[in-house]
């Protein structure tokens, strides 16, 4: 995607300053038995972002995609990396 094209998307997401990197990471809850995915640093429309992930990833459930009203962080179930890396990178982030 051009950057053109990236400033007419509604939301926007900040890599990690010294790194680089996308903001994505990888928790375990319960005992390790809870996987969960969560892209943060988001900004805009963090509700059509997060219908663009579910998508993506061909998720129907809406308790396997949601977004903290408090941190305005999206929580997917289970481990995406590497698919929400290659998602954001098409999208030109």
């Amino acid at each position: 995607m051009a950057p053109s094209d990236m400033t007419k998307l509604p939301y926007y997401v900040q890599r990690i300053h010294p790194s680089g990197q996308l903001p994505i990471y990888t928790q375990f809850k319960g005992h390790r038995t809870l996987k969960q995915t969560k892209v943060r640093k988001i900004s805009g429309d963090v509700q059509r972002l997060m219908r663009e992930i579910k998508e993506y990833l061909d998720i129907e459930q809406d308790k396997d995609c949601a977004v903290n009203a408090v941190t305005g962080h999206i929580v997917v179930k289970g481990h995406w990396k590497g698919e929400l890396d290659r998602f954001l990178v098409s999208k030109g982030f």
